[in-house]
């Protein structure tokens, strides 16, 4: 309820943060050397930009509602 007053999507927000959590744990079960490790961490910054960009549209719904408030 309280998320949607922000003007979040939980759901999505989960989403995301548990699909990091299992990168940073592929990340670090693999040696640092390894090829693949850029690809996950371009995944991984891909990911941390859509969890900002929910933020900020929650933000963004705050500022709107509060222009309309006023």
């Amino acid at each position: 309820m309280l998320d949607q007053r922000l003007g979040i999507d939980r759901d999505k927000i989960n989403e995301i943060e548990a699909l990091i959590e299992e990168l940073q744990a592929l990340m670090a079960s693999l040696p640092s050397d390894n090829a693949d490790n850029s690809k996950l961490k371009q995944q991984l910054a891909d990911l941390q930009k859509q969890l900002d960009q929910e933020y900020q549209k929650g933000a963004e719904h705050m500022r709107e509602k509060d222009k309309s408030e006023n």
